[in-house]
């Protein structure tokens, strides 16, 4: 790709200057996150470098997007002989194994770092209200097995770019192909050039003729068979990829019910998710135990879910029937919303 930069004397071609090391890329993304952001997504912001991961290896980047979603970047530098196989191997086995993590856990990992990035938000710098609603996105897409990984590459291999637009096309892996280039010009002064060359989002948008992201097909037919039956005011809410929420009339926003979509199964759940509603716990926690009428899965008492207030739930197969999965809300909301609401109501007295 030529570039020429115009000035007063007329266009200057810019002579193009190969990175001496991966470190040096890194450090370029480091200093400059902006560069990964495409033109329709949320910014960015430096969580960690080097973060080593359990039993799966150290990952150069880790990042969150404005929207709580994690985001890794790995830098490859064209001459160096790592297969295009051994790349994206290496691309499932960071993924799987940063979604293992709960936000809480993810954090203590980092020393607190997710933390101050999400503070770095307009969003989340001085609104603990807004902090506390994106640290649940970053749990939520955790939990959801939802990460981004980002190759960072100065040249693209052909068949590196044909692997990784048939994984965005064919599989839920959410992966970026971007390509910065450095030039050089007459006075010594650097430009750097990035290059989105290939996005889940863009490939997505080319098959459904330029339409968003829709979500999964299964957590669609659950919705679909929920709201066929939901009373007013138990509608679903939301837009995201992976999961719905329920507001009860009357109930804070941190508090709720929601459908959330995981890698191999899909769960009714209800969340404490701020320390206003934090006395709720104790009227939650005590429902966990074995299958129920209209509930055909344990009840699970999650006491670490969101800075330890907890969320009580049913996660179910994925090929159970959408059916049985709303029946399992349903029968979720009337075990529960009656006490909940007598809690909340004694607490606001």
């Amino acid at each position: 790709m030529t570039v020429v930069r115009l000035d007063k004397s007329g266009p200057v071609e810019l002579v193009p200057e190969p990175f001496r090391s991966e470190r040096e890329l890194e450090d370029l993304v480091v200093s400059t996150p902006g560069l990964l952001v495409a033109a329709d997504e949320p910014p960015l912001a430096l969580v960690s470098r080097q973060v080593t991961l359990p039993e799966s290896g150290t990952l150069d980047i880790l990042l969150v997007n404005g929207e709580g979603l994690p985001v890794v970047a790995e830098a490859k530098l064209g001459r160096n002989a790592q297969s295009r196989r051994e790349i994206i191997g290496q691309v499932v086995d960071y993924v799987s194994a940063l979604t293992s993590f709960t936000v809480d856990e993810l954090n203590h990992l980092v020393e607190g770092r997710i933390e101050v990035a999400l503070r770095s938000f307009p969003e989340g710098a001085d609104d603990d209200q807004r902090l506390e609603a994106l640290w649940a996105e970053v749990g939520k897409n955790l939990r959801a097995g939802l990460a981004r990984y980002v190759i960072l590459v100065d040249e693209v291999p052909r068949e590196l770019e044909r692997i990784v637009r048939f994984l965005c096309l064919r599989s839920n892996l959410d992966l970026s192909l971007v390509c910065i280039r450095k030039y050089t010009d007459t006075l010594g002064e650097t430009v750097v050039v990035p290059q989105h060359v290939v996005r889940s989002a863009m490939v997505q948008q080319e098959v459904d003729g330029g339409s968003s992201r829709q979500i999964p097909r299964e957590l669609q037919v659950v919705i679909e068979a929920y709201e066929a039956r939901a009373a007013t005011g138990y509608e679903t809410r939301g837009r995201g990829h992976s999961y719905r929420q329920i507001h009860p009339p009357g109930w804070p926003g941190s508090l709720h019910y929601e459908f959330l979509k995981y890698r191999d199964g899909i769960s009714a759940e209800i969340h404490v998710e701020s320390d206003s509603v934090s006395h709720i716990a104790e009227v939650l926690s005590p429902f966990a135990g074995p299958p129920r009428p209209g509930i055909p899965v344990d009840l699970v008492w999650d006491r670490k879910w969101s800075r330890n207030r907890g969320r009580l739930f049913a996660r179910l197969p994925v090929a159970t029937e959408p059916e049985v999965v709303a029946e399992a809300m349903a029968k979720l909301i009337e075990l529960t919303h009656d006490a909940v609401a007598q809690k909340l109501g004694t607490r606001e007295a």
